[in-house]
């Protein structure tokens, strides 16, 4: 979770919900996603190292994100919050 949320952090966005926005985007339901496309976010879009199965992993594991094949937006959000604020803090720290 600590290398998507760098990347998120990365992203030049300041708001968890705006840097999410992108996967919701391409969904049918602006309102809930699908796995798969998390995946292709975070391993394609943000191009972090992470393999495609470790994703998969990660979001059939958590507890909020393994509820079913779909994710809220709410429920992504409350998931990254914390580890992206903290990314944030380390990388304004690690650039000033």
């Amino acid at each position: 979770m600590h290398v998507i949320a760098e990347k998120l952090a990365d992203s030049g966005f300041d708001d968890i919900e705006t840097v999410l926005d992108p996967i919701f985007l391409k969904s049918n339901d602006p309102r809930k996603v699908k796995h798969e496309a998390i995946r292709d976010y975070f391993v394609r879009d943000l191009k972090s190292t992470l393999a495609e199965r470790d994703v998969d992993l990660f979001l059939k594991s958590h507890p909020v994100l393994c509820q079913g094949n779909e994710v809220s937006k709410q429920d992504l959000i409350h998931v990254f919050q914390e580890p992206f604020r903290l990314a944030l803090y380390k990388k304004i720290e690690r650039d000033s």
